[in-house]
């Protein structure tokens, strides 16, 4: 199924969700992609995009490993929030498929992949999300 999701421009994402999720006067078409904004100004391990209140969010611990990792709830996470701001998290842990990262202080792309089932964290029936995000920038070394 990811592999049927459009490949993203630089600092983009492409999103899509595996049924349609209904969230106050919002719904979130099923197998419709869209296409969120990276946010390029933050740290380097967050990768980060938006569309609207819409946002799809990675955390990694290794920004320069191109090794396959899994979601945990310290330092690899993954959350999806939804059109009106519900956070949805995953509901087992999730691979990431890492097709390139960063190399030290030289412009490189990041670029994220997973098909992860998620819920709000007050329960509710879950949903595959799919996602593929590419940010480009400079990894600077701390002091």
């Amino acid at each position: 199924m990811l592999d049927d999701v459009t490949d993203p421009d630089t600092n983009t994402a492409v999103v899509v969700l595996d049924r349609d999720l209904i969230e106050g006067a919002d719904t979130v078409r099923a197998v419709v992609e869209e296409v969120y904004l990276v946010a390029t100004a933050l740290a380097p391990e967050i990768i980060s995009a938006n569309r609207g209140l819409k946002q799809v969010k990675f955390t990694v611990s290794d920004i320069y490993s191109t090794e396959r990792y899994l979601t945990d709830l310290a330092t690899n996470t993954f959350v999806w929030v939804g059109p009106t701001g519900r956070a949805y998290y995953p509901v087992t842990r999730c691979a990431v498929t890492v097709r390139s990262a960063y190399v030290p202080q030289t412009p490189s792309t990041m670029w994220l992949e997973t098909a992860c089932d998620v819920a709000p964290l007050e329960g509710g029936t879950s949903f595959k999300v799919l996602v593929k995000v590419r940010r480009f920038g400079t990894p600077e070394e701390g002091p």
